[in-house]
């Protein structure tokens, strides 16, 4: 029953994905769905894989820093299938701007400062309070990109309903006022 389920879900997530996935012809990578029990504590979320060359060295290992592109998934939890239609849409296209941020260029080196900022972002409080800050602004803009870009494609107010019911924090209040003005333009 369980795996009945698990595959109407992805079937699901996999219609609707098409249906946005329409609207941005600009992305060129394959973007890969399923769903995950809880993928990390968010509705949905997309995740990178990527690789990286390493050389040996005498008798250590040398990775490069340098990554390369593997694959991309969407990743949709319960609480993703418990939104209204037109908010999973927004979700989606919030992820796809993401997408579309992170692979307008596959540059190795940039891909390998992304990769390390973002887990940098789970362990903020161990940074130096400059570093932490930057990576803060960082995680922040990229946010402000992806809901732009999903604003930019018509999901701009279902994106906005979801966060205004979502946890107030200083991330969330700064991308409410982003997207509020971004709707606002004439």
């Amino acid at each position: 029953m369980e795996d009945y389920v698990a595959k109407e879900k992805e079937k699901e997530l996999k219609e609707l994905f098409d249906l946005v996935r329409e609207k941005f012809p600009e992305i060129k990578v394959d973007i890969g769905c399923k769903y995950a029990d809880n993928p990390s504590g968010c509705p949905l979320c997309v995740k990178f894989y990527t690789t990286r060359p390493s050389s040996f060295y005498g008798s250590r290992i040398q990775a490069h820093k340098m990554s390369y592109l593997k694959g991309i998934t969407i990743c949709a939890s319960d609480n993703y299938f418990t939104l209204p239609f037109d908010e999973k849409l927004s979700g989606i296209a919030h992820e796809l701007g993401h997408v579309k941020h992170d692979t307008k260029s596959l540059n190795p080196k940039r891909l390998y400062r992304d990769d390390e900022w973002s887990k940098q972002v789970f362990g903020l409080n161990s940074l130096p309070p400059h570093k932490a800050a930057r990576i803060r602004k960082w995680a922040l803009m990229r946010e402000l990109y992806a809901d732009a870009q999903a604003a930019s494609k018509g999901y701009g107010m279902s994106l906005l309903s979801v966060l205004k019911r979502l946890k107030p924090s200083p991330e969330n209040v700064a991308r409410i006022k982003n997207l509020e003005t971004l709707l606002n333009k004439p």
